[in-house]
């Protein structure tokens, strides 16, 4: 409780990262407003894509000729006015719309999640639902982002969006005409984890992979319906910290535990060897999102495996990849989905995976940074649409 008052009274001290590259200081300066923890440790293991977003934004932004600076982009202290470039989100972004009269810099948002004024009542909304039907209120369950930036939402000269048209169109009618969309960077693993897949045991395996937020994720709703006797033949596999989030875990876990085809590994990392293990022994990843920028937990699964998404439009998967969409959040939508998948013969499994395979190159960190360099050079030539 103190430590948590003392945060409140007293400023965050700013987490810089200076001239990350250490290259000559006459160069022109440009600010990454995202994350600075891990990022340039190489050595360390990546639980999370944002590393890998953030150290190949720097990357690029040393390419085009710049120092670069990192700042965590909750800190609101950081002064702006040595910049002639600032690409994020966050305070630093703020600070430098406000200032722009005078500094006149660059500024490029990098979100990577759905429209806050959307994405915010759709949690609570599933969190009321979640509680007309079990009496439970599960408020760490849910993604509720507390701080909304709508200035550079409206005002940056570009904003790059992780995600889909759908994820783009819930930034319509915000004054917003310059987004561009772009697929996130993918962790890939080494390991071959198709040409040993058994299809007709696999179709029945499905994996639920992600990080907090089990109500806002829909994990509620999987459970509801793999524990019901229309899918006792199918397994649902559950990689996710869940027990942090208690009110969720007393009452989710006794029916995980006397459900024969429910499987708890707790949280497991992508260089985890029981991450590959389900990625061979399952065909289909579930994900009954109620909202995201594009899911990196599918996407790491799918450029590593193929694995056959089973998700909303809103999870922000491109539509080349081959998906089997949930348009309707409910325990019932989701034993349909279910069967129909299962339901499928192996070839029409196998097609389908060896295509998500195959067209996974679009996560891969070199289009990545190749799109990062295109749209920051549009906005540096004043060429973007």
């Amino acid at each position: 409780m103190l430590k948590q008052l003392i945060r409140k009274l007293i400023p965050a001290t700013p987490v810089v990262l200076k001239n990350v590259y250490n290259i000559d200081k006459t160069k022109p300066k440009a600010l990454v407003s995202y994350i600075s923890k891990n990022v340039f440790k190489y050595d360390s293991e990546i639980l999370h894509n944002n590393i890998i977003e953030c150290r190949a934004i720097c990357e690029v932004l040393d390419e085009l000729g710049y120092q670069v600076d990192v700042v965590d982009y909750n800190i609101p202290t950081y002064s702006t006015n040595e910049y002639e470039l600032i690409i994020g989100f966050g305070e630093s972004l703020e600070i430098a719309l406000k200032k722009r009269i005078e500094t006149k810099p660059y500024i490029i948002a990098y979100y990577t999640g759905t429209n806050p004024l959307i994405s915010n009542p759709n949690t609570i909304k599933r969190c009321i639902e979640a509680y007309n039907k079990t009496n439970r209120l599960f408020l760490s369950s849910i993604r509720f982002v507390d701080k909304v930036y709508p200035a550079q939402i409206i005002n940056s000269d570009l904003m790059i969006l992780l995600g889909n048209k759908c994820v783009k169109e819930t930034y319509d009618g915000y004054g917003i005409s310059k987004i561009e969309t772009i697929d996130a960077p993918a962790v890939k693993l080494k390991a071959d984890l198709i040409s040993n897949k058994h299809y007709n045991t696999a179709k029945n395996n499905y994996l639920y992979f992600s990080g907090s937020g089990s109500i806002h994720k829909g994990l509620d709703l999987c459970i509801e319906a793999f524990a019901d006797n229309k899918l006792r033949k199918q397994n649902l596999h559950i990689c996710g910290p869940v027990e942090y989030e208690k009110e969720f875990w007393n009452y989710y876990s006794p029916i995980i535990t006397k459900s024969e085809n429910i499987h708890y590994y707790g949280f497991v990392s992508i260089s985890n060897p029981v991450f590959t293990e389900l990625l061979e022994k399952c065909a289909f990843i579930i994900s009954p999102t109620v909202s995201e920028g594009q899911s990196t937990s599918i996407i790491n699964a799918v450029a590593n495996s193929g694995i056959i998404p089973v998700t909303t439009s809103i999870a922000g998967i491109p539509k080349s990849i081959n998906v089997f969409y949930l348009d309707e959040l409910c325990k019932e939508k989701i034993e349909q989905s279910v069967l129909s998948c299962s339901n499928l013969n192996d070839e029409e499994i196998k097609e389908k995976t060896s295509n998500n395979l195959e067209i996974s190159h679009i996560f891969s960190l070199e289009t990545f940074k190749g799109n990062i360099k295109k749209y920051i050079k549009s906005v540096l030539y004043k060429t973007y649409q």
